[in-house]
């Protein structure tokens, strides 16, 4: 009975539903297009839906990959600076040993 029920709220345009009667070929036919309209409509709200989704994931995507980039890019620049600072103390202790040993 309860399916007979959301049935009836989804034929709107014939009135005096008796829901003791069998369907008739007409009020199947009323059914399916009425179906098919919400179908439809549904469809186009999920694509609508579905877009803006996507859209917002896409976005999300952009600002994680571009904050990604940007902290490896920043690492790459800290070890570049520690690597430079290395070969400035190496240069340093290399000069200061050549003076102790008189090669320079």
């Amino acid at each position: 009975m309860e399916d007979i029920a959301i049935l009836h709220l989804m034929v709107p345009k014939k009135k005096n539903i008796n829901l003791n009667q069998p369907a008739t070929k007409g009020d199947l036919k009323q059914l399916r297009e009425e179906l098919v309209l919400q179908i439809g409509a549904a469809e186009k709200r999920t694509d609508g839906k579905m877009q803006q989704f996507k859209e917002e994931i896409i976005s999300h995507f952009d600002v994680v990959a571009e904050n990604i980039h940007r902290d490896v890019a920043g690492a790459n620049r800290d070890e570049i600076s520690a690597i430079q600072d290395k070969v400035r103390q190496h240069d340093t202790d290399i000069i200061a040993i050549k003076q102790k040993v008189g090669i320079s």
